[in-house]
Order: C-alpha cells, then sequence, then structure tokens
C-alpha cells in the first residue's frame, strides 16, 4: 500500500501544482479587475472635484446659505455668520479642509447630493458619510472661529 501511495505522490503534487497556479492566476486577475476599477473611480472623483473647486472659486455658490446655517447649527451658537464675508471665508475654509471633506461638502451643499448618494460615490455607507460631514462642519466653524479672532490687517 506504500508502494502505491509513493507511485501516485509525483502526480497528486503536480495536481496541486496545477490547481494552486490556476487559483494563483484568478487572484491575479481579480485584482487586476479591482484595480482598474477603483483607478476608474479614482479618475470620476478627481474630475468632480476639479470641476466643483473652479465653480466655488467662479461666484457665489447657491450653497453657501445652507452651508453657513450648518456650520453655525454645528456650532451651536445661535448667531448667525456675517452674511458679507460668507463667501470669501467659507471658500477660503472649504479649500484648507482634506480632500474627501472638501469633495464631500462640495457635493451635498453646492451640487445638492444626498448623503446616500454621496455615499454610493465614495464607496462607503450613509453612516460613515453623515460622521464625516460632521467632522468636516466641525473642521469649518473651527477655521471659521479662528479667523474672527485672528488681528484684521
Amino acid at each position: 500500500m506504500i508502494d502505491e501511495v509513493l507511485h501516485y505522490l509525483p502526480y497528486v503534487v503536480g495536481v496541486a501544482g496545477l490547481v494552486f497556479g490556476i487559483l494563483r492566476w484568478r487572484a491575479a486577475q481579480g485584482l487586476n479587475r479591482l484595480v482598474a476599477s477603483l483607478g476608474a473611480r479614482l479618475t470620476e472623483l478627481t474630475r468632480i472635484l476639479l470641476v466643483l473647486e473652479t465653480r466655488i472659486r467662479q461666484q457665489l455658490p447657491e450653497g453657501t446659505a445652507e452651508l453657513a446655517d450648518a456650520v453655525t447649527r454645528s456650532s451651536g451658537r445661535g448667531a448667525r455668520l456675517d452674511s458679507n464675508v460668507i463667501p470669501q471665508r467659507l471658500a477660503a475654509a472649504i479649500a484648507s479642509l482634506p480632500l474627501r471633506e472638501r469633495l464631500l461638502i462640495t457635493l451635498r451643499y453646492y451640487e445638492g447630493l444626498t448623503f446616500d448618494e454621496i455615499g454610493d460615490l465614495f464607496g462607503m455607507s450613509e453612516e460613515d458619510v453623515v460622521r464625516i460631514n460632521a467632522e468636516a462642519l466641525e473642521h469649518l466653524r473651527q477655521t471659521l472661529d479662528a479667523a474672527e479672532t485672528e488681528p484684521q490687517t
């Protein structure tokens, strides 16, 4: 019986090597598709970001009032932001945000996408988008508060 096992052992090892090679090739194909998909998504997000940043710089964005209200609500302050400096200060504050927060704020408040739609675009859950939105609003509030306390030149 041992002789039979030893006789077939090279065949078993050869088949196992072939199966392993096939599995490794299929995994590589799957990774290639995944990388291509992620690259396409990154390209699309970069294009959207460039378009949105251009819109913000061109003129008073339509979503400024809604965003200012959201920042004011996130601060817990009753006072509204000064409407004379909102566009300039918000544009500067948005530019200082990390890329993901900047893109989220722009899509939400200037393009009118829902948290669910943004989550689909980013490939994350709606809850994660809501959390990142809250963080972005807090960063904006801190940036705007810091700008208020700076001496005017």
